[in-house]
This record gives C-alpha cells, sequence and structure tokens, in this order.
C-alpha cells in the first residue's frame, strides 16, 4: 500500500511540475508574441506618421501632379512623367527657372507620395539627380538616379553612369529625356554621367 501511495504521489508530483513548465512556456509566448505586436505596431506608426507628414500627398497619379503644381506656383506646368518601383519622377517647367525634374517615393503601401526634392535642368544637355537610402522599414539599401533633360536637338545619342550598374541608354529619342533607376543595394549615390554624341564623342563628363 505504501508503495502504491508513494507511486501516485511521484506521477502527482510530474504532473504539477509539468503543468508548471507548460504554464511557464505560454506565458513567455504571449510576453514574446506581446513584444513582438509592439514593435511591428511601432514600425507602422513610425511610417504612418512619415507618410501623412509635409510634402507628401495622395497616392494617385492626379494627386501628385496637382501637389507639384500648386506647391511650385510660377507658371509650372507637366511636360513627362516616369516610373520605376516605387520611385517617380516628374519632368516640368516654371517661368522663373525654367526646366526642373521633382522625385517622390512611394510610402504606406502605395497609398500616399513623398516629395523627394527638385533640380534645375542644365542649360544643354542631361542632367542627373537622384538620393542614396540606407535601411528603412521593410526595405533594403536602395538608391534612386534620374536621368534629365531636353534632347530636342538629339544632340545626345546615348549616356551612361559609370559608378553604377545598368545605368544608360542608346539611341535617345530627340526629346525630352526622363529615366528613372532604382538600384538595389547600392552602397554609394552614382555621380558620374557621360554624355555622347551622334558619332560616338564625349561631349561632356560630369561627376
Amino acid at each position: 500500500m505504501n508503495s502504491n501511495k508513494k507511486a501516485k504521489a511521484r506521477k502527482a508530483a510530474l504532473a504539477a511540475a509539468q503543468a508548471k513548465k507548460t504554464a511557464q512556456a505560454k506565458q513567455i509566448l504571449t510576453v514574446g508574441v506581446g513584444i513582438g505586436m509592439l514593435f511591428i505596431g511601432l514600425g507602422l506608426g513610425v511610417t504612418v506618421r512619415t507618410a501623412f507628414a509635409a510634402n507628401t500627398c495622395g497616392g494617385s497619379q492626379e494627386a501628385l501632379e496637382t501637389y507639384l503644381l500648386e506647391s511650385q506656383g510660377q507658371g509650372a506646368t507637366v511636360i513627362k512623367t516616369a516610373r520605376e518601383g516605387r520611385v517617380q519622377a516628374v519632368l516640368y517647367e516654371r517661368e522663373d527657372l525654367g526646366l526642373c525634374t521633382a522625385v517622390f517615393e512611394q510610402r504606406l503601401f502605395g497609398l500616399r507620395w513623398a516629395y523627394d526634392g527638385m533640380e534645375s535642368a542644365p542649360e544643354t544637355g542631361l542632367g542627373m539627380t537622384g538620393s542614396w537610402q540606407a535601411g528603412g522599414f521593410l526595405r533594403g539599401t536602395q538608391c534612386e538616379a534620374v536621368v534629365y533633360g531636353d534632347n530636342r536637338t538629339g544632340a545626345v545619342d546615348s549616356y551612361t553612369v559609370t559608378d553604377a550598374d545598368g545605368v544608360g541608354r542608346s539611341d535617345l529619342e530627340a526629346d525630352y529625356i526622363l529615366d528613372v533607376y532604382v538600384l538595389d543595394g547600392a552602397e554609394q549615390l552614382p555621380r558620374t554621367l557621360v554624355q555622347y554624341g551622334p558619332d560616338g564623342s564625349v561631349l561632356s563628363e560630369e561627376g
């Protein structure tokens, strides 16, 4: 009888210990999930605040162009747009500055556009602008590069950016040029733009 009682006591003790371990494991899991959700919530909160900050607009093409024209003023007129992935560039003209380009970045899963700056076009040939971003929510290192300008004379036949793989184009049209590139894993912002004439001669090299 004593042996049976001892066996039952051991089983009860083992069951109690197992139940305690299970409860502790559930508690740890619950706390871990809670902490994970907290960080996700904080990340989403930062993303939402950034998306609705100043210099942003709705995610449609119409909203983007309306924002640009209203913010630039000075008789601004949109000439051409180009998009690559999350980046959109707009080539436009202002009465006081002439030809310019503005760059926008998609935010909040495509629901918003964020204004990322503008540059005036060179008097002749093409220009290049862009920005480099290290990290970001759900995104690795990326660089955006925009090549733009007035090539209606057809003077520039091709261009290449020597410090960025895959950035370049040949047989350019005799028209306004607006090309957008998004480079994943970029270590630095491309700077060296080389332009060539129809005979292959170097027209300019900037960097």
